[in-house]
This record gives structure tokens, C-alpha cells and sequence, in this order.
């Protein structure tokens, strides 16, 4: 099982000057264009105020073919 969660940068402080409805129109678009164009198809995904919960089930089979290595990273100085 892979989890992901997702969290608007800045969203609070739009929030605080943004009209409510504006908020909420914002986030609806940005929940629809991460579902259709970056994370598409979760078994379940849940909408976590300014962010998003997604999970995605695999076995180690299913895994496999779609995890792609972490790049690797150099000691700090």
C-alpha cells in the first residue's frame, strides 16, 4: 500500500484574504487537475481540508513496475 499526502503551500494565507467561496472553488480545481493529471486513479482519496490523502494499493507483484527508484542524494560537507 502506497499513502500519499498532499498539502496546498501558502493555502492559508489565501485563505485569509480570499472570499470563502473563493477558497473552496480554488481548492475543487486543484483536487480535480492533481486526480486527472498527476495522480490518477487511487483506490481511495479523501479531500483533507487544504491538502489530499491518496492510497493506492499494491502487493509486491503490482509494486514493483511502478515504484521508481529514490534518487540518491550526496553527503553533506
Amino acid at each position: 500500500m502506497v499513502v500519499l499526502f498532499l498539502d496546498v503551500r501558502g493555502f492559508s494565507s489565501f485563505a485569509g484574504s480570499a472570499e470563502s467561496v473563493e477558497a473552496a472553488l480554488f481548492l475543487k480545481k486543484m483536487y480535480l487537475r492533481v486526480l486527472t493529471d498527476y495522480f490518477v486513479d487511487p483506490d481511495f482519496f479523501k479531500p483533507t481540508g487544504d491538502g489530499l490523502m491518496l492510497v493506492y494499493v499494491h502487493d509486491e507483484a503490482t509494486l514493483q513496475p511502478v515504484a521508481r527508484p529514490s534518487p540518491s542524494t550526496a553527503p553533506c560537507a
